[in-house]
């Protein structure tokens, strides 16, 4: 809603409170406090923080003012300015309203990441008041990326039960059913989304994602160019369009939809990490590395981008000294993703020939994984048959390329593997 709307739909109010019904003060602040809202929501934060500040000088009472400052220096990494905003209102908030204290403390949580603290904020106050929806909301979003899906199902399906008529929150509920490979339910929910509104751009976007999950191709596509259609502007259904037709062998297809991805959005990793895929494909390493760095510098966890670059070293037969810094580095940013980083320092040594660090590097992602992550194992038993044989030994690489026959024949590791064993 543009800022003259709002004043439009408020100034019968204003006239109203100079009548004497209320006071002329209020109306002000209310008055205010929405044009802060809309300075917020366009990411306008100096002026949203000004006109906040307006509002609560005019009705010191506006708790909604209040709570938008607090959230407004958040954002502004002001965070001791933001608990102090919300210390304040210790003496003038009611019992009953106490609950919103919790909830904008964990926003502030939320804004410093702290999501261990912010989801004990939003319990609790979930817990003092179990129909305010708002909770709901933020820990649908935040359950998801500590990996606790399930308990994300659980309050996405709060939200959906006390606001029915959400079209967002039966989208948000399908996206962590998608998440959590529940696909009829996920569906049903995404029926539910667009009942609610049949244009909405979203519900098309998650229909591709869910349809994508299953790779249901065709279902996919067109979803995605549905919520195009209904919306323009979202980088990310650009993202999604790029990235599938990547993954079926579209190279040249993919490349206008991920280039408008990134004129809309320059700093999404994933654009980046799926430019570097189109380029190594395309065999410009040099462009490869450059989209594989930007991504993990967006990122640096991001140990997908890491290997990509890896890969382009390995194709090119070049930058083998940057790719061992980039992997190794990748081990101090993400330590839970050591197994594969080792299997790509293995891989990068063997390829430029240092056999003795090629072979320490697989033996310690193999010790570092348990039987059952079979599909890590295949791939590592058939390099170090590769190191083996390439070192003379060939009666102990046999027997490496035994064991990745055995543990999955049917892989490409496997595949590769029983090919090298009739030789």
């Amino acid at each position: 809603m543009k800022l003259r709307m709002i004043l439009a739909l408020l100034l019968p109010l204003f006239f109203l409170g100079c009548t004497g019904s209320l006071e002329k003060k209020q109306f002000d602040s209310e008055i205010h406090f929405e044009i802060a809202k809309e300075y917020l929501n366009a990411g306008q934060m100096g002026k949203a923080l000004k006109e906040a500040e307006t509002a609560i000088e005019l009705f010191e009472r506006n708790l909604p003012a209040h709570f938008l400052k607090a959230e407004t220096l958040a954002r502004l990494e002001k965070f001791d300015g933001a608990f102090t905003v919300l210390n304040q209102l210790e003496p003038i908030i009611s019992k009953s309203d106490r609950y919103l204290l919790d909830h904008w403390k964990a926003v502030i949580y939320y804004h410093k990441k702290d999501l261990k603290k912010a989801v004990e904020l939003f319990e609790l106050s979930a817990k003092k008041e179990p129909n305010f929806a708002l909770n709901y909301k933020i820990l649908s979003d935040i359950y998801p990326k500590i990996g606790l899906l399930e308990k994300a199902v659980n309050r996405a399906t709060r939200w959906t039960e006390l606001q029915s008529g959400s079209g967002q929150a039966w989208e948000s509920l399908a996206v962590i059913l998608t998440r959590n490979e529940n696909y009829p339910e996920a569906k049903e929910a995404l029926d539910k989304a667009l009942a609610i509104n049949p244009k909405s751009a979203m519900a098309y976007n998650y229909y591709g994602r869910w349809a994508d999950e299953q790779k249901i191709w065709d279902m996919a596509e067109q979803s995605y160019l549905k919520s195009i259609s209904l919306d323009k502007e979202n980088p990310y259904v650009y993202l999604s369009l790029g990235q599938l037709m990547m993954i079926t062998g579209r190279l040249d297809d993919a490349f206008p939809y991920l280039e408008k991805s990134n004129q809309m959005n320059a700093e999404n990793e994933f654009t980046h990490f799926w430019f570097g895929e189109y380029y190594l494909k395309k065999g410009n390493y040099e462009k490869a590395f450059e989209h594989f760095g930007k991504s993990f510098k967006i990122n640096p966890a991001f140990s997908k981008a890491r290997a990509g670059f890896a890969d382009a070293s390995m194709q090119s037969s070049s930058n083998y000294a940057e790719a061992v810094k980039v992997l190794n580095d990748g081990v101090k940013k993400a330590p839970a993703e050591k197994p594969s980083y080792y299997y790509y320092l293995a891989k990068v040594h063997y390829a430029k020939g240092d056999l003795e660090a090629s072979i320490e590097f697989t033996e310690k992602a193999m010790a570092m994984l348990d039987q059952s992550a079979v599909e890590g194992l295949v791939d590592l038993h058939l390099l170090k048959g590769n190191i083996l044989s390439k070192k003379g030994n060939k009666k102990e690489a046999r027997k490496e390329y035994e064991t990745t026959v055995k543990l999955s024949p049917d892989s490409e590791s496997g595949k590769k593997a029983k090919k090298l064993l009739k030789n």
